[in-house]
């Protein structure tokens, strides 16, 4: 039988991709990386309540955790996560609530101090060394709403600077540990610049000051003999694997159709037997509905585990290059958009990951 730890990390990474999944983005909410830093350390945080409410954390327990949060910088997540909108605290806090509901369904016989002592062991605890380690956002401003406001003049604004959007390719790592083929789109500036992160273009720190963080973001683009080509550090001018680029898309356009995502990790294409998946499905018709939905699942050694958040139903409209969505509940959600103005049936990307539309 697998391995108790081997179990608990399957089952922290599925239940992490499911709820973080399941998580709309408010408009100016950060990268996924930071949502899920927020959610594991504010189920931490929770456990570790519940746990000194009752005998405590024995004297390793406390040390582990201890160095944990020196570790990963714990305080500055939860300084981070204090500076979001109400929305989206609502949103992880929720997320957190299922997330200990169902550990502690799974694990019955462990108290809450056992689990948190779980967690923090898990690959996925250790966000600080990860690649995507969640930078430092700018909490200068205290007022979220206005934040909100200026960075939505600011993206209409940066429409007018933006040329086109190309498409490059680049290896990531897919369900089962399988190296794939990720195609993403490079934002061409007129000016000659060419963005590779297009969840920038979101920032409400601006884009010079994003260059300045993150400079491998950025580089140069040009036309040559009909093909768009990327200035590289080492090989110079390289053309795009592809001609085509997309404009931003004209007011109320709209999408009709079921479009996809997936993602995951493992190590079955190493010889292991560890396989989690993760996805999300956006259903649009044409008359302003849309249906969002989630879910992931996964297996080790013959122990498999899965869930499907519920669907949520609500009214979208695109602008320019955001997609805004109003759910039943009340919750709304934004994303940066970009598709083929004159035919969305194969696939859109949202925040600049892709979805492909179903055939179905």
């Amino acid at each position: 039988m697998l391995p108790y730890r081997s179990r608990f990390s399957l089952l922290i990474i599925t239940l992490l991709l499911l709820v973080t999944s399941s998580i709309a983005k408010a408009q100016q909410a950060p990268d996924e990386a930071l949502v899920k830093a927020a959610l594991l350390v504010r189920t931490v945080d929770r456990l570790s309540a519940q746990c000194k409410a009752g005998k405590g954390f024995n004297e390793k327990q406390s040390a582990a955790i201890a160095t944990w949060e020196t570790a990963q910088n714990v305080n500055n997540i939860r300084t981070q996560l204090g500076s979001l909108s109400s929305e989206l605290q609502q949103q992880i806090d929720r997320g957190s609530t299922n997330l200990i509901t169902a550990l502690r369904k799974n694990y019955s016989t462990k108290t809450p101090c056992e689990i948190a002592a779980n967690i923090i062991t898990t690959p996925t605890a250790k966000f600080a060394t990860s690649n995507s380690n969640p930078e430092p956002r700018n909490n200068s401003n205290p007022n979220p709403s206005s934040t909100v406001t200026t960075s939505s003049s600011a993206i209409a604004s940066r429409v007018s600077e933006i040329d086109s959007f190309g498409f490059d390719t680049r290896a990531s790592i897919g369900v089962g540990g399988f190296v794939t083929q990720d195609i993403y789109p490079v934002v061409l500036f007129r000016n000659g610049n060419a963005l590779k992160n297009v969840s920038a273009l979101t920032s409400a720190n601006g884009l010079a000051e994003h260059r300045q963080a993150r400079p491998k973001d950025w580089t140069q683009w040009r036309r040559s003999s009909g093909k768009v080509e990327l200035l590289t550090a080492t090989k110079g001018w390289k053309a795009l694997p592809f001609s085509a680029t997309y404009q931003a898309l004209p007011a109320d356009f709209q999408l009709n159709g079921t479009y996809r995502s997936l993602s995951g990790t493992g190590n079955v294409a190493i010889g292991g037997s560890a396989s989690v998946a993760a996805w999300k499905t956006y259903t649009f018709s044409s008359d302003g509905r849309v249906i969002r939905g989630s879910g992931a699942g996964g297996s080790n050694a013959g122990v498999a585990t899965s869930s499907v958040s519920p669907a949520q139903r609500g009214r979208y409209k695109i602008d320019g290059l955001m997609l805004r969505m109003t759910y039943d509940d009340g919750s709304t959600e934004e994303r940066l958009i970009i598709a083929n103005p004159k035919d969305p049936k194969t696939a859109i990307w949202l925040d600049g990951t892709g979805y492909s539309r179903s055939r179905k």
